[in-house]
């Protein structure tokens, strides 16, 4: 017998139980197997992400030590930028000192140049006068003189 071709039968296949069943175990292990490789690669991911936090912990470790470095050198910086203040306050206070005495000395050349003259005015004049030895004879000299 002869069958007859029927685009509507063909169109609605009926399948048993026991197809379906077949068909939805054979998709489930399908599925299992891609479910378990997306849950291999989800522990790979979860073991770098795990190893990640672990570097970034020492990371963080690392920039605190830096953090209390720099710290401790700005700390450091302060108080020798401190000590550099009480320096220049120190230079600016002999600066001021080194001006008085340059005063005082150019006066004291001054006064000195006067001495000087002075000195030599008195040199002169004693050249002039006659000292006590001389003054002694000549005062016997003169009684001598004056008693005849």
């Amino acid at each position: 017998m002869v069958k007859k071709f029927d685009k509507k039968k063909e169109a609605e296949e009926t399948y048993t139980s026991a197809d379906l069943k077949r068909y939805i175990g054979a998709l489930m292990e399908e599925n299992r197997e891609q479910i378990k490789g997306i849950s291999e690669q989800f522990i790979d991911f979860r073991r770098i992400l795990n190893s990640h936090t672990e570097m970034l912990e020492t990371h963080e470790q690392w920039f605190e030590n830096i953090d209390r470095k720099l710290n401790l050198h700005t700390a450091m910086f302060e108080a020798h930028r401190k000590r550099f203040d009480l320096i220049d306050q120190s230079l600016d206070s002999h600066t001021g000192m080194l001006g008085v005495l340059a005063e005082d000395v150019s006066v004291l050349k001054e006064d000195m140049v006067i001495v000087k003259k002075d000195i030599s005015i008195i040199k002169g004049d004693l050249k002039q006068k006659v000292d006590y030895k001389e003054f002694s004879v000549l005062e016997r000299r003169g009684s001598a003189v004056e008693v005849k």
